[in-house]
């Protein structure tokens, strides 16, 4: 079957202001947000239409610049979700956008990882069966860390992935690559679809905080 996303795992400086949505379970009350820590608790938080901002930085290897748009997870099939991404790339320092799809499948039927794939299908007017066999695997995500593990490597580059969860509304996912061919790191920050109008985040100050916790200079 199959079960995708890469970065190092990244402090977040920047706060949401707006008081955490009980989730999974959790009686309504004023303890702090509790994360999903199980595959099927990951599954559940992730599903639904997203708000998607991205900013690449790379110092070789890579393009620069920002992404906007948005991200759905939708059931696919049993125990998977397909992810689809939409919206406007601009390198840095162009006033130019272009528009960019991409399409992902998360496998959920182990409960002790995820596993996330390329939908590699040519043609998808054919059945979940035979996309999901075209799949390409990308890597795989710890539910009680949130940690991106098993890389597909090429060239010796080194990545690192980190999801971070703190509030109902938004996560953040960061990705971090080194070595011979890339240097860089691609920060993503998705907003849930008509949220508290308190969580609408500025994505250059968190941003900002990042780069100035990992001393890297855009």
């Amino acid at each position: 079957m199959l079960a995708v996303l890469v970065g190092a795992p990244l402090m977040l400086s920047a706060t949401f202001a707006t008081p955490p949505r009980p989730f999974d379970g959790q009686p309504p009350s004023s303890t702090p947000y509790r994360r999903p820590v199980s595959a099927g608790g990951l599954r559940s938080y992730l599903l639904g239409e997203w708000e998607l901002k991205k900013v690449m930085i790379y110092k070789a290897g890579g393009v620069s610049g920002r992404f906007e748009g948005s991200a759905k997870f939708d059931p696919f099939a049993p125990n998977v979700l397909r992810y689809e991404e939409e919206g406007e790339f601009s390198r840095q320092g162009s006033e130019d956008a272009v528009s960019t799809r991409n399409s992902l499948l998360y496998d959920f039927s182990s409960s002790s990882k995820v596993d996330v794939f390329f939908d590699a299908a040519a043609e998808h007017s054919s059945g979940p069966e035979e996309i999901i066999e075209q799949a390409r695997f990308l890597h795989s995500i710890r539910p009680d860390t949130l940690e991106l593990f098993d890389h597909v490597v090429e060239n010796e580059d080194v990545c690192e992935g980190q999801i971070e969860i703190t509030r109902a509304e938004a996560f953040m996912l960061t990705w971090s690559v080194g070595g011979p061919r890339q240097e860089g790191q691609i920060l993503s920050l998705f907003t849930r679809v008509t949220p508290p109008e308190e969580l609408n985040l500025s994505l250059e100050d968190l941003i900002k905080a990042e780069i100035l916790e990992r001393g890297m200079q855009s």
